[in-house]
């Protein structure tokens, strides 16, 4: 028999196998490019795209291709896309046509990361074309480029039939065009457009006027840009507040359905100045499009009026908008928009309703809430939010102001006023259960009783806790006392109040309002409490001033933000894996190690926790235990940290014992490894010098780099150790498997980075020398 040395092999296995990545292309889902160029245009800037794959030139199909796959076949030149042309722009190319269609994502390196379609269909009639440079997109509606200057930075366009633009040129400089987005507009454009069937004046279905006749519009590919650029045609705003691509909210139109497809910017005021389709996809009106947009009414008001009450202070509020009279939704209105309100017709307010108590209005609904920020003197000083969607007259605001002033009412709420009696319900802990105030023809107050505390000083307080906050240790402060909740007015409050608080739950003082209903829902039961007065020092409020009898409302209740639950943490790893970097987060605390729940920890934790074990993060993995279940204490929940925090007692968190948090909800992380100390780098079991195993010197121990996540960029930068750069990489350890550790599972080198330890990886300790990379240099 003849021998055959291992070269001969090896030689035979690469023509077989670049036979077997050329052969890949009938039926694979990524190509192995090995280059690219542009050719008929002005080099390197604009041309016919063709790449090679093991030494032949070929094309690439214009089906479905975007500024996605532009940028990446750009991005091969080292340059940016401009813009890209299909239907052989520059020519029809002369070999075979590779792809019928690329998948990029945008951000990849290299074509050879993109996945594609074979091509089975296409013709050199639909080659690709793109234009790069340095200055990145041009966008151009309604036309296409023209020509491109030698240098690649003058760019001329050209609208198609029907449409004009007064600027038709755009230049490159210092990185970006001087007109980033060229439009050509219809010539005479004619398309009128509207809301139909809306809730208030700025939210309806969409339809437009073409061919003598309204019609609608069809959903597909619908998005927040057209709908920005619809507000803003219609009323001059870009802010929506959303949009439908159903008729299940304003129903179904009953003309055509004129267009399809319709691409816009948002930035648009007419809309023929957007792309659509005329070959509408759509059989019927269930998918017509209807947008909500916002427009501020208040500013709008002309005039105002009480509807249906018993007299000319009380009824239903409405607003003139427009030569229109309309309602407000009462939803979320409080006190102070309510006041406003009454202010505005020189009157106080004696109480409101958010149900239509005096009847629902016909006309539109205006606003679906008010935000006047505190107490106002006219109603167009606040803010509103256009309604949509499930805004009903059900909830129109309904109003009770008097000539008699803001009524002094003592612990106690107002339930009901018939024009110039006001019934009070006394709060728990008050007798009688009701009382009434009379306005009087002097426009003063009469009242015989008033709501009157059967409690003393000092209260036998049970309980202390912080009400809805976004923390544990913050919120609305409730005390209980005698089985029942209630709150502390925030009248005469300050800093050291909020310090003695802060002292019965165990924390520190950080920072208190007196505005609870600015920060949370509005609170229920008695207010214990008002003026109290403490020095800051006392470790419960008993030790403190206060009164028992008040005229607060809960609008005033005073919430305060805490700092504390500080643990001695000692230590901290990544357990449950066997790699130090990746695996389930664990504290130790008193020489026992715990662990940390997952609720509201996001990436700024997940960094933080990295940063703490001196190395970069790559992922989170919260609310479920994904490294498996921890078997000592749950320490800590809702932990909040900056990345740039040093230690845990900088965070703010809450003690388990509060949430009761299991071992289900364990934390784990996953980090990037330490830098490699990368000190020298070989090629082995190839053919030749420049061919073989990718092997790395680290710390005196030589290993390999497993394949996953691998590219022509990583290549490349392990060539340059060599002094050589890249030509090509092979998966699968084609060159045999190595011996000593794999020291990188997955490498994500950036094309910023200069040197292979420069680059970011993942160490999971779970790669075998099968996955060994292969790299050939020159």
């Amino acid at each position: 028999m003849k021998k055959t040395n291992s070269s001969t092999i090896k030689l035979q296995f690469l023509v077989v196998l670049l036979h077997g990545l050329t052969s890949s292309i009938v039926g694979g889902e990524k190509l192995n490019v090995n280059g690219i160029r542009l050719v008929n245009g002005t080099q390197p800037y604009s041309g016919r795209v063709e790449i090679n794959i093991n030494g032949v030139w070929g094309t690439v199909c214009d089906d479905s291709f975007d500024i996605d796959d532009a940028n990446v076949m750009c991005r091969m030149m080292n340059l940016t896309a401009t813009t890209f042309e299909s239907s052989a722009f520059y020519g029809p190319g002369l070999g075979p046509i590779f792809a019928q269609e690329f998948k990029c994502n945008g951000i990849e390196s290299h074509l050879k990361d993109c996945e594609m379609v074979p091509n089975v269909e296409c013709t050199h009639d639909r080659d690709i074309s793109i234009v790069c440079t340095e200055c990145g997109r041009l966008e151009i509606r309604n036309g296409e480029m023209q020509s491109i200057s030698a240098d690649g930075r003058n760019v001329k366009i050209s609208c198609i039939d029907g449409y004009i633009s007064n600027v038709t040129t755009s230049i490159c400089e210092d990185r970006s065009w001087s007109v980033p987005t060229m439009h050509c507009t219809l010539a005479s454009p004619n398309t009128k457009i509207r809301l139909v069937n809306g809730i208030g004046l700025y939210d309806g279905r969409v339809e437009i006027f073409r061919s003598g006749s309204w019609g609608t519009i069809c959903s597909t590919s619908f998005s927040w840009r057209e709908a920005h650029a619809i507000c803003n045609i219609l009323f001059g705003t870009r802010s929506y507040r959303t949009y439908y691509t159903s008729s299940d909210m304003y129903g179904s139109g009953t003309g055509s359905i004129h267009i399809d497809n319709l691409d816009c910017d948002g930035y648009e005021t007419n809309i023929d100045d957007c792309k659509y389709s005329r070959d509408v996809s759509c059989n019927d009106h269930d998918n017509d499009v209807a947008v909500a947009c916002n427009k501020w009414p208040m500013e709008l008001v002309t005039n105002t009026r009480l509807v249906n009450g018993t007299g000319p202070y009380d009824g239903r509020i409405e607003m003139y908008v427009y030569g229109q009279w309309g309602t407000i939704d009462a939803t979320y209105v409080n006190m102070y928009d309510a006041r406003t309100i009454c202010n505005t017709h020189n009157a106080s307010l004696a109480m409101y309703y958010t149900s239509a108590v005096y009847g629902q209005g016909t006309g539109p609904i205006l606003s679906s809430s008010i935000n006047c920020y505190g107490e106002r003197s006219h109603i167009r000083s606040c803010y509103g939010n256009s309604p949509y969607g499930s805004a009903s007259h059900a909830h129109d605001l309904s109003i009770a102001c008097t000539t008699c002033g803001v009524p002094s009412i003592y612990n106690g709420e107002p339930i009901s006023f018939n024009g110039n009696e006001l019934t009070i319900a006394c709060q728990m802990g008050s007798l009688p259960k009701q009382v009434t105030m009379t306005c009087l023809e002097d426009n003063s107050w009469f009242q015989e009783q008033k709501c009157t505390p059967h409690l003393e000083h000092p209260l036998p307080i049970e309980d202390i806790l912080l009400q809805n906050g976004d923390l544990p240790t913050e919120g609305r402060v409730e005390l209980k006392v005698n089985g029942t909740w209630g709150t502390i007015c925030g009248k005469g409050f300050d800093s050291a109040d909020a310090q003695v608080l802060c002292n019965m739950l165990g924390l520190q003082y950080k920072s208190f309002s007196t505005k609870a209903s600015i920060f949370s829902t509005v609170a229920s039961g008695p207010i214990y409490i008002s003026n109290m007065t403490c020095y800051g020092t006392e470790s419960h409020i008993n030790e403190c001033s206060y009164e028992i009898s008040n005229n607060c409302t809960h609008y005033d209740d005073v919430t305060v933000k805490c700092t504390g639950y500080h643990l001695d943490i000692t230590d901290i790893r990544l357990a449950g894996t066997n790699g130090p970097y990746h695996g389930r987060v664990e504290l130790k605390v008193n020489d026992t190690w715990g662990t940390v729940c997952g609720t509201n920890f996001y990436g700024s934790e997940a960094s933080f926790i990295c940063h703490m074990l001196g190395l970069p993060t790559y992922k989170a993995y919260y609310g479920y235990s994904f490294y498996g279940q921890g078997s000592g204490p749950v320490y800590l929940d809702r932990l909040d940290c900056y990345s740039s925090y040093t230690h845990f007692n900088q965070c703010r968190y809450s003690i388990n014992d509060y949430y009761n948090c299991g071992h289900n909800k364990d934390v784990s992380v996953v980090c990037y490894g330490p830098t490699l100390n990368i000190s020298d780098a070989r090629l082995v079991n190839g053919t030749g010098l420049s061919d073989g195993r990718a092997e790395i010197k680290v710390n005196d121990t030589w290993g390999t780099i497993c394949d996953e996540n691998f590219d022509i960029h990583a290549a490349d930068l392990f060539c340059r150790l060599l002094g050589l750069r890249a030509a090509q990489y092979f998966t699968g350890g084609i060159y045999g498997e190595g011996s000593g550790p794999v020291f990188i599972d997955q490498l994500f080198c950036e094309s910023d980075d200069l040197t292979l330890s420069d680059c970011k990886y993942l160490f999971l300790n779970k790669c075998s020398h099968a996955s060994d990379i292969s790299v050939v240099c020159n």
